[in-house]
């Protein structure tokens, strides 16, 4: 999973770069925070002091993962937005899958 956090970050970060207008600042400042954010709390995950932490570590991911779809979503409507490629947005909605199931799996076992 960090493998592909790393690198739905680094799409972003490029994708970024022709958001970086004056009026879509705020939304290329919100889609990069939240999708850097994913692979952080999944490194931070690592340390988990319990298996409570090391779920609420890939929760607090799967929630950044969502923002994230918001953002995209939101870029993608924008008919004044250049729209997001495919390959971030089929790579974010992976990762919230991979972070739902495992989260899922952990708690039931």
């Amino acid at each position: 999973m960090v493998s592909k956090s790393v690198e739905l970050a680094l799409k972003v970060i490029e994708y970024c770069k022709c958001l970086e207008t004056s009026k879509n600042y705020v939304i290329s400042n919100q889609l990069l925070k939240s999708s850097t954010s994913i692979g952080a709390n999944l490194a931070e995950s690592r340390e988990a002091q319990s298996k409570k932490d090391f779920i609420s570590k890939l929760s607090i991911s799967s929630k950044e993962a969502a923002e994230t779809a918001y953002w995209l979503y939101l870029c993608d409507k924008s008919e004044e937005i250049e729209s997001p490629p495919n390959k971030i947005i089929d790579l974010n909605n992976e990762l919230r899958k991979m972070l739902r199931s495992a989260i899922i799996s952990l708690k039931t076992s």
